[in-house]
């Protein structure tokens, strides 16, 4: 399961990805498992307006895995 919380107002943006993904087994069916993760990410943003070179100009940070949440990406 994915959610994404956006706002925007005037020059700042933000979002914040919460995922889910519950119990894994492995692919070979046996009875071994993976435990279910919560992920979060965050995008902070500002878009500059105005005259000359900086109107539309954009920066953003983006950090991936916000709670450093340890997990096994894929099986098999």
């Amino acid at each position: 399961m994915k959610v994404r919380l956006a706002n925007r107002d005037d020059g700042l943006h933000a979002r914040l990805g919460l995922s889910w993904l519950g119990e894994r087994y492995f692919p070979d069916g046996d009875d071994q498992s993976v435990p279910p993760r919560f992920l979060a990410d965050l995008t902070l943003g500002w878009q500059f307006t105005g005259a000359g070179w900086r109107d539309g100009l954009a920066v953003q940070l983006n950090v991936t895995n916000l709670l450093d949440t340890r997990y096994v990406s894929t099986l098999g």
